[in-house]
């Protein structure tokens, strides 16, 4: 079978098989059973077998692949489509296969009745019937090849639609391709920003190589400072035990000091015992002449005999001048906001002590007196030109007309006195202030258990612990009015319990660490 050089054209196949068909009937019309015959061309009829032969053999053949991606897609798709026309391709190929053997047995046949020249009535009808048959298997076959014919086509049509996706898939191989160039190009320039991310991270190591030698130094420079340091400490510290053992040698200087004030106090009380024995004496043995009030100036003089000590005891438990003075700047606003001429009607501070509340009222130009038992007490307070005067309070106030002050206070003055003497000075005190005019007593609180229990008793001199409501109650009983309760002096934050919310510790803080002193405020009618 000759190789086909080319692409087989079916149509054309098929018209030369009708035209050999079509010119080969008359022939056989004019066959004559008793006369000479015509025997048709052998060459042609062999030329229309092998056209016929050769389309069968490449029936359900792949065409061959080129070396290219093009047509390696080409044939992949090919194959898919052959195996789809596993129904329909093989019997094609079957029947060509038939018809072309058929032929060719029936034109060895004929060809061998016309070489021996005899052929009778009945081989050549039946010759005849076989051309006849032959025709009408030549049409049959006809249709057939039709039917591959537009089956060739639909195949032509699916294969240039392969084509047209293998031309998409081309151009988007292209596409890739193109996207892989920029990609490559892209690495190729990280590359390069890489090795100069590398060499600046070389540059920065050999920075900070040198960073760390210079950190190395400097470390033995601090080693070498923390060295002097230690030395300097260590000197330090000699200075310090030295300072320490002259802190204690004038510690010693100041216990003596304190051994000979105590021993000079000691002579004092001792003097002063001596003086009271010798008064009590000289008042048994006085003669009858001498009159009442030199008898009462000479017992007075035994009172006094604690004056220094008292003094001694307020100093070391009162608190220094600028504290109480501190303390007693709550009260001004209460003073100014009468606004009443003070010089007509002064302030009077009964037990006026070292006369820290004459000199506030004094440095805000307000008017005020002070009395006192102590003449000690009373002494300072004339040194620092303050108007003050000895006198028993009680005795004091008696003899003061009515309306004769604006205000009337006493600071830590009504514990030291009896229930009886506590509610004749409150008699007298609403007595001489002015209409409008107020009172204010100050005392130690004893709602706080730690000033109740121990610290109201720290002065010998107290008698007992006086309730804030009790003492509301006796000057509204005197005929003040408005009269409230000033709750002072609380323990500082850093002595409470931490605040966690709980009752319990608020009770305790209240109750310890609470207000220490109150003030009972009234005001006269």
């Amino acid at each position: 079978m000759p190789e086909m050089t080319g692409p087989v054209n079916v149509q054309e196949i098929m018209r030369k098989i009708r035209a050999r068909i079509r010119d080969g009937a008359p022939a056989r019309d004019r066959v004559c059973v008793n006369g000479p015959r015509e025997w048709p061309d052998w060459t042609a009829l062999e030329n229309a077998g092998l056209a016929l032969e050769n389309p069968g053999s490449v029936i359900g053949q792949l065409p061959p692949e080129p070396p290219t991606f093009r047509g390696r897609a080409g044939a992949f798709f090919v194959r898919i489509v052959r195996r789809a026309l596993f129904w329909y391709t093989p019997p094609i190929a079957r029947f060509q296969a038939m018809v072309t053997l058929y032929l060719r047995e029936l034109l060895a046949a004929t060809k061998a009745v016309a070489d021996n020249g005899q052929q009778s009535s009945e081989e050549l009808n039946l010759v005849s019937r076989r051309v006849s048959e032959l025709k009408a298997e030549t049409e049959r076959l006809a249709r057939v090849v039709e039917g591959m014919s537009r089956a060739l086509g639909a195949e032509a049509k699916a294969r240039e639609e392969l084509a047209h996706q293998i031309d998409a898939e081309g151009a988007l191989r292209a596409g890739l391709e193109q996207a892989l160039a920029t990609e490559t190009a892209a690495r190729e320039a990280l590359g390069h920003d890489t090795l100069r991310e590398t060499g600046a991270r070389e540059e920065l190591a050999r920075r900070v190589d040198a960073e760390d030698a210079s950190r190395a130094s400097m470390e033995q420079a601090l080693a070498a400072e923390i060295a002097a340091r230690e030395a300097l400490v260590h000197n330090t510290v000699g200075e310090t035990r030295a300072r320490e053992e002259l802190a204690r040698q004038f510690d010693a200087g100041l216990r003596q000091r304190d051994t000979g004030l105590r021993q000079l106090r000691a002579e004092v009380i001792n003097q002063n015992r001596r003086i009271s024995i010798l008064i009590e004496e000289a008042r048994k043995r006085l003669p009858a002449p001498l009159d009442q009030m030199q008898l009462s100036t000479i017992s007075n003089e035994g009172n006094h005999a604690l004056d220094a000590f008292y003094v001694s005891f307020e100093d070391r438990f009162r608190g220094t001048r600028a504290d109480i003075k501190d303390r007693f700047r709550i009260y001004l606003p209460l003073i100014e906001e009468q606004q009443v001429d003070t010089e007509r009607t002064p302030v009077l501070d009964l037990g006026c002590g070292r006369g820290e509340w004459l000199e506030l009222l004094a440095e805000h130009k307000l008017s005020a007196c002070g009395i006192d038992t102590n003449r000690v007490l009373l002494g300072a307070c004339r040194e620092a030109g303050l108007n003050v005067e000895e006198a028993d309070l009680l005795e004091y106030l008696k003899r003061q007309p009515d309306g004769a002050f604006g205000t009337v206070t006493g600071f830590h003055i009504i514990e030291h006195l009896p229930f009886d003497i506590l509610t004749r000075v409150f008699d007298e005190t609403v007595r001489v202030l002015r209409p409008g005019g107020i009172a204010i007593f100050e005392t130690p609180n004893p709602e706080n258990v730690l000033v109740g229990s121990h610290n109201f008793y720290l002065d010998f001199t107290h008698r007992n612990p006086l309730p804030s409501l009790t003492m509301q109650f006796i000057l509204e009983a005197q005929g003040l009015c408005d009269v409230r309760i000033l709750n002072l002096h609380p323990y500082p934050e850093s002595l409470r319990l931490q605040d966690d919310g709980s009752e319990i510790t608020m009770r305790f803080n209240q109750y310890f660490y609470g207000p220490q002193d109150y003030a009972v405020i009234g005001r006269k009618v």
